[in-house]
């Protein structure tokens, strides 16, 4: 019974402001049950009417017309919180939002029923408030602008005629307050505008704001195969991969030119491989990396005596060589060629190990090229075996693959794969025949070497080795040394190289769920109870719940976000509730922030634990054992949340999956483990 509660009195006003009643257990039984049933009943009216004192914000302003700083008498405004749209409502100039939750993202987007205004969206995040006040703002004059609708003339540069394809897009969106907020809403502007083609006229069209500047923009890639499909003729509209048109010009401007890149058309090379003495060499295997093995095709023409390659691709092509011997016996070396159409009359053509290096065009006409080269011999047979390139294929469970100029011959231990920093746990009770022993448990990082198969081809000049089995997410290195050469049978002189290589899980495989947070204070305890009963000698587990620091601990999966944006607006520290403002981006542009990686392990805080080469871990957590994000700061200090003591942490959220659209925001409660 509340100890609050110092007397009974029976008049229903009195009852309902003191909110309480005494009950002495002297009178007949079912009065007491009735009365304490009252005593609920009215503490539950109470908490209700403090919950709805709550803390709020209100926001004021103007809406003003840009053109002549002029009130607008006539707008609608729109307001997104969080994940919800309030009902449109009508405003004449003057506004006012009332009871908006404090430190939450907000889209504020005001629209005109007759078209007199462009509709534009504001973008920020609530102030955060004190106790139960309400906290007023202003955010001064918000700009809208009448719309006016511009035309681009676009150019072929080359034939001077229009270029369909283009669509144009900008947002006219700003954000609250007059300067930038740190809040991950203006990422999702849902205001963009794009322009219109017409086919007739062959213009594009698309409305503008008549009195701010914004930024115009076009992909210049057309079909989304990551290769630029069209260029500005004039520079100062090019940017990276976009046509930008900034400030004032994007007003002014009428017509652009552009040119078209030679994407995907076919070409055919005739190849001719001589000697010295001009003698066409045949039987000569040639082949291409396998990203562009479907676009490229070769073969021999026995009248002309010339090696065909057709390929149709914009991008580089590596056409390489296998180093052969001819029918005199001549051992010829490795060698490559790099091709690459720039142009619709010319072929660049580099070369790696013939007799004369090729850094040179070949001219184009009606779609063939000609090109004459001069395989090196490989006179000295050398101990040291010139690797020419080197490559990890991703697509192909990330092999690597390496092209030699001469043929190799394996040893044992030519090719070897490392996996670095593997994290394993040995528990004393796991087995009898490792050296733990029970109610110890030793955590360690090591490298372990990944069984590799390794073969040989193209006449055993090229290397591939891939592990056996699916690579698990990590750090890892190919580490090539010695072989021996065929040419001499000799040990090669090689020195040991390494190729590194890191695998992230892919997006596909990880995803994210805002549940799989934890707040943790690794006290060893969880609810109140111990995690574990028994260290692994079987000894009980006697920890009790103390207070610690409570740290978030986020799963590998926000790998796969863009962003991530976690805002602790309350807390309730042994049942007393405490407003916060902790702000935190912990993913920015795919990039993870303000966390470091931790190993969990489940075990009872009377394990003797026995680390090696290790201290990212933590082993008194509530946690499911394995790798996870911890966040730099503690949010606060406490014990568990058990029944009779309520310490949880509430957050406002926003985040994003890698390659999707959708922003998700919410908010999440979360107990102390």
């Amino acid at each position: 019974m509340n100890n609050s509660c110092k007397t009974l009195t029976l008049a229903l006003s009195s009852i309902v402001l003191s909110g309480c009643l005494e009950v002495k257990d002297d009178s007949n039984d079912a009065v007491v049950t009735a009365l304490e049933a009252q005593n609920t009943i009215l503490q539950q009216q109470q908490q209700q009417q403090q919950e709805q004192k709550i803390a709020s914000v209100t926001l004021f302003g103007n809406i003003i017309d840009a053109g002549d700083a002029s009130i607008v008498t006539s707008a609608q405004i729109s307001v997104k919180v969080g994940t919800t749209w309030r009902d449109t409502v009508e405003m004449s100039g003057e506004f006012s939002i009332t009871n908006l939750p404090a430190n939450t993202d907000i889209i504020i987007k005001i629209e005109s029923s007759d078209g007199a205004f462009l509709a534009r969206s504001f973008y920020g995040t609530t102030p955060q408030v004190s106790g139960n006040q309400v906290n007023s703002r202003s955010l001064g004059d918000l700009l809208v602008s009448k719309p006016v609708v511009k035309n681009y003339d676009v150019l072929d540069a080359e034939t001077n005629t229009a270029f369909e394809g283009l669509t144009f897009t900008y947002t006219p969106s700003a954000s609250l307050y007059g300067y930038s907020v740190n809040t991950s809403a203006s990422r999702f502007k849902n205001d963009t505008v794009s322009s219109t083609f017409d086919a007739i006229t062959g213009l594009y069209s698309i409305t503008l704001p008549e009195d701010f500047d914004v930024e115009v923009t076009a992909a210049l890639d057309l079909d989304n195969d990551d290769i630029i499909d069209v260029i500005p003729d004039n520079s100062d509209y090019w940017g990276s991969n976009e046509l930008i048109i900034s400030g004032s010009t994007a007003k002014t401007l009428a017509t652009i030119y552009v040119n078209r890149t030679p994407d995907f058309q076919p070409v055919e090379l005739r190849l001719s491989v001589i000697d010295e003495l001009g003698t066409p060499l045949e039987d000569i295997e040639f082949f291409v990396d396998d990203n562009t093995n479907e676009q490229v095709d070769l073969n021999y023409d026995t009248s002309t005596n010339e090696y065909v390659i057709s390929y149709q691709s914009s991008s580089l092509v590596t056409l390489n060589m296998a180093s052969f011997t001819d029918a005199n016996g001549v051992i010829y070396s490795s060698g490559e060629l790099h091709l690459f159409r720039v142009s619709t009359d010319s072929l660049d053509v580099s070369s790696n190990g013939f007799n004369h290096y090729v850094t040179d065009s070949a001219t184009i006409v009606d779609d063939v090229a000609t090109l004459t080269v001069q395989p090196k011999k490989s006179y000295t047979p050398s101990s040291y075996i010139d690797r020419i390139s080197t490559a990890i294929d991703f697509d192909d469970n990330y092999s690597l693959k390496q092209f030699y100029e001469s043929p190799i011959e394996l040893l044992d231990d030519s090719v070897s794969l490392i996996h670095r920093d593997v994290f394993s746990v040995t528990k004393g009770n796991a087995s009898d025949s490792d050296l733990v022993t029970n109610g110890t448990t030793e955590i360690s990082i090591s490298d372990i070497e990944v069984p590799l198969d390794i073969t040989l081809s193209h006449n055993n000049t090229f290397l591939t080795a891939q592990s056996n089995s699916t690579l698990a997410p990590g750090k890892y290195y190919y580490r090539t040394g010695y072989f021996i050469n065929r040419e001499t049978g000799e040990l090669s002189t090689n020195y040991s190289d390494t190729t590194q290589l890191t695998i992230n899980e892919q997006p596909s495989n990880l995803v994210f769920d805002i549940n799989d947070i934890k707040l943790d204070n690794n006290n060893g305890t969880t609810n109140g109870m111990p995690i574990v009963d028994t260290n692994t000698a079987g000894i009980a587990n006697t920890a009790s719940d103390s207070y610690a620091s409570n740290f978030l601990y986020l799963p590998q999966s926000i790998e796969a976000l863009e962003f991530l944006q976690l805002s602790m607006i309350s807390y309730i520290y042994n049942g007393v509730l405490h407003y916060s403002n902790s702000q935190y981006e912990y993913v920015t542009d795919n990039n993870i922030n303000s966390l470091n990686s931790y190993y969990l392990v489940k075990l009872a805080t009377n394990e003797n634990v026995r680390p090696s080469g290790i201290n990212n871990y933590r082993y008194q957590t509530s946690i499911t054992d394995g790798l996870w994000y911890r966040s730099y700061y503690n949010y606060f200090y406490s014990s568990d949340n058990t029944t009779t003591s309520t310490n949880t942490a509430t957050f406002n959220y926003v985040y994003r999956v890698a390659g999707e659209e959708t922003v998700v925001q919410g908010t999440i409660t979360l107990p102390v483990l």
